[in-house]
Order: structure tokens, then sequence, then C-alpha cells
């Protein structure tokens, strides 16, 4: 058993360090680019709102009502959004 647990955490490393380079590489070709995916948008918008005070209450004034769809499958992003907003 020590040894398949060792091997396990070796090949779990390995994917890891395989994953994280994927990671980097596809946010290089999207710099390179100049393009956005949603989780940027998701994130820029949340960070536009909690940022800018001035854009965060033009918003609340704008929408009198905010429906959120789908909450079982809002991510931590998306939800300090909603906050935001709210």
């Amino acid at each position: 058993p020590d040894i398949a647990l060792e091997e396990s955490v070796e090949v779990g490393k390995k994917f890891l360090e395989v994953a994280l380079e994927v990671v980097d590489d596809y946010q290089r070709r999207k710099r390179r680019a100049n393009v956005v995916d949603f989780h940027d948008l998701i994130q820029k918008a949340r960070d536009l709102l909690l940022g800018d005070p001035a854009a965060r209450e033009s918003l609340r004034q704008r929408f009198q009502y905010i429906l959120l769809d789908e909450l079982q499958d809002t991510d931590r992003a998306q939800m300090e959004l909603v906050k935001a907003l709210c």
C-alpha cells in the first residue's frame, strides 16, 4: 500500500504540473489574441463594481430587480458580482 500511495502521489504531482502548464498557455494565448472568456468577463465586471462605487451605484439605480436563474450553479465570482449589484 505504501508503494501504491507514493506512486499515486507522483502521478498526481505530474498531472498538476501539466494542468498548470495548460492554464498558463491558455492565459498567454488569450492575452496575445486580446480576447477574454466568460470567466474573465465575470471577473472584470465584478472587479469594476467592487472598485468603482459610482459605477456600482449607477447600475443599482438603473435596475430595480435582478433575476438570478440557476442559483445552485453560481460560483463565487458570480455571487460577488450579484452582491455588488444588490
